[in-house]
């Protein structure tokens, strides 16, 4: 058996984790243009040591050329008009020249033959047919985790695509060509209608993106996804709602510039953590969560609620990919278990007791595709509600003996062998040697205890939210005490729960996909797998290399789905089935790291200049 720690989950979210990709959304894309720049020099100096050469001279550059860009847009607008203008005229020349030139582009061939009003459609869907086909692809075949990603899938799609029902997506999935910004240019915009809850009858558009046409081709102007969404608000403009934790929440309304490649923010609104237990709330019109660019409000928890609650969400006019050549197909064969809430909330309540109780709380502190991974350090941290007697002075000599100390400092948790071995069966239904992650624990064989010395607890409460109960087997879903959203999966048998599984929400939602996810995949090649979940020390460093080093301090960004400048770094993390890579290096949000994230990579940061002394 291993005496390790096995990481326990970091694919999409990212990724989707990510990707638990959260937080600040729009929040995250105005720190990529403000303050990024210098974050990610910083960081860049610190975390990627061949990255130094690509520094603010490209960046500055590359902002020229996207703005000139920018600018130059309202001028290629007005010569299309004017073309179009002159055809329309002389329509008999024009179409003459229109036959005898075939380097004529899909949109001047489309003004010269029907017009400007004519354009909006027909030849704009050739322009977009790359985004369209890849949402249909997603759509018909779903997410392959073995193969590529196209760089115009959303993540919010990428979300709903992995567990919202094939039939539902079918019915509710779709695109927008209009033009929205007045010049003259339709944009594209994907997205999904989907039932209003609690907020009213009807339904809801969610927007996964929004793209407009430059040079013939599309280009990105947002796009969303669970906790960074936008939203339909109707009269071509966008509601957002984002959230980085319950301290830091963002929302507004915003419609896009005159030439359509960016958002124009009419309010947006955000919270600060005051860090005693309250929040502080800010106000702007520049889509920015800088404290120092906004008006901070004098207003109470309830006024900044209601206010949120007060955002516009309309149904989007929406094209159906099913309705438009090539859509959805419905899965042939064996029906696909979906997620059904099909649990009373008093049943919810009782389960959400059970699962907060000394014996259960441990299993769900780490996540396990199956039994064999659960953490057994985090199962019996406590004792697991086993009863503390204390131990014998010659227990606790032998303990001493067994550690090398001289003394024993704080308390001792002790479990007997024999409760051990039987919980692990009843809890698994598998024999305590069959495990993976057995006790890093003193084991005196004399007496067969398990002994383990701390003074502090593991104990964490998590909120459950909804469940499934089919074929005798529970799907709980749950926020955690880090306020991301999980599900354990557990048989119940004379009152005791079997536990199966413990993932996050997307994965455990959708049992197909688990018996392609292992937890190699999730962990193998990291070289700290758990440098998420907890302090690191020297003695985690210690007989690294310094390339070694470099790549622990990276895997860190790495599990959250950051690409990186250095090319020998991307082309290593490539090498891991864990690795997702969905985040360019600027425009990574560096509030997407947990607090041991972040001391993490300091501590290894600080650790590489001590070893190079």
């Amino acid at each position: 058996m291993k005496n390790h720690y096995i990481k326990a989950f970091s694919l999409t979210l990212a990724a989707v984790i990510a990707l638990n990709m959260t937080a600040c959304g729009k929040a995250g894309d105005d720190k990529a243009s403000n303050t990024q720049d210098e974050n990610s020099s910083t960081q860049e100096t610190a975390q990627e040591d061949s990255a130094v050469s690509e520094g603010k001279d490209d960046t500055d550059k590359d902002n020229a050329d996207a703005q000139a860009d920018a600018d130059s847009q309202s001028e290629d607008v007005a010569d299309a008009q004017n073309e179009a203008d002159a055809n329309s005229q002389e329509e008999t020349n024009a179409e003459s020249e229109n036959n005898s030139d075939d380097s004529l582009s899909t949109l001047d061939s489309a003004k010269n033959d029907a017009g400007t009003d004519a354009i909006s459609i027909a030849a704009y869907e050739e322009v977009y047919a790359p985004v369209l086909d890849a949402y249909r692809d997603i759509l018909k075949n779903g997410y392959d985790y073995e193969g590529p990603l196209s760089d115009y899938i959303a993540m919010g799609m990428l979300e709903d695509v992995n567990y919202v029902e094939k039939d539902i997506m079918n019915d509710t999935v779709g695109y927008l060509i209009k033009d929205l910004s007045g010049d003259g240019v339709p944009e594209l915009v994907v997205g999904r209608n989907r039932q209003k809850d609690f907020v009213g009858p009807g339904n809801e558009g969610i927007v996964y993106c929004c793209y407009t046409c430059k040079d013939n081709k599309p280009v990105l102007v947002f796009d969303g996804f669970n906790r960074s969404c936008y939203y339909w608000a109707g009269d071509g403009k966008f509601s957002y709602l984002g959230s980085g934790g319950i301290m830091y929440q963002y929302f507004g309304l915003c419609h896009l510039s005159d030439d359509g490649t960016k958002e124009v923010w009419e309010d947006y609104y955000f919270s600060e953590d005051n860090h005693d237990g309250t929040a502080s709330y800010y106000h702007n019109t520049l889509g920015t969560d800088d404290v120092d660019k906004s008006e901070k409000l004098d207003i109470t928890d309830m006024d900044f609620s209601n206010e949120e609650d007060s955002l516009v969400k309309e149904e989007l006019p929406l094209t159906l990919f099913k309705d438009s050549g090539d859509g959805v197909e419905a899965d042939s064969g064996e029906p696909t278990k979906v997620f059904k809430n099909n649990m009373s909330a008093a049943e919810l309540r009782v389960i959400e007791k059970k699962l907060n109780s000394i014996g259960y709380y441990g299993f769900l502190l780490r996540s396990f595709t199956d039994p064999h991974y659960i953490d057994w350090n985090e199962v019996f941290y406590t004792g697991a509600g086993f009863d503390q007697h204390g131990a014998t002075k010659e227990v606790r000599d032998a303990f001493l003996k067994a550690t090398g100390d001289d003394e024993i400092y704080t308390d001792l948790t002790v479990v007997s062998g024999k409760d051990v071995r039987d919980y692990v069966k009843k809890t698994t239904g598998f024999d305590y040697d069959e495990m993976v992650n057995d006790l890093d624990w003193v084991y005196l064989e004399k007496y067969d205890l398990f002994i383990s010395e701390h003074g502090d607890t593991n104990m964490a409460f998590v909120t459950v939210n909804e469940g499934m109960l089919e074929d005798g087997e529970y799907t709980i879903i749950y926020t955690n005490y880090e306020g991301k959203e999980y599900g354990v999966t557990f048989t119940e048998e004379n009152g005791t729960y079997c536990f199966k599984s413990n993932l996050p929400d997307y994965i455990a939602k959708n049992p197909s996909y688990e018996p392609d996810i292992d937890q190699s995949t999730i962990t193998e090649g990291q070289l700290i797998p758990d440098s998420d979940q907890r302090y690191i020390t020297e003695d985690d460093l210690k007989g690294f290399s310094e390339e070694e080093l470099r790549i622990a301090r990276n895997e860190i960004y790495a599990r959250c789905g950051r690409k990186f400048k250095d090319k020998k770094l991307q082309e290593y993390f490539e090498t891991m089935e864990w690795y997702f890579p969905m985040t360019e290096p600027d425009d990574f949000d560096e509030s997407l790291l947990n607090v041991y994230e972040k001391e993490n990579l300091d501590f290894i940061s600080k650790y590489e200049k001590k070893m190079k002394k």
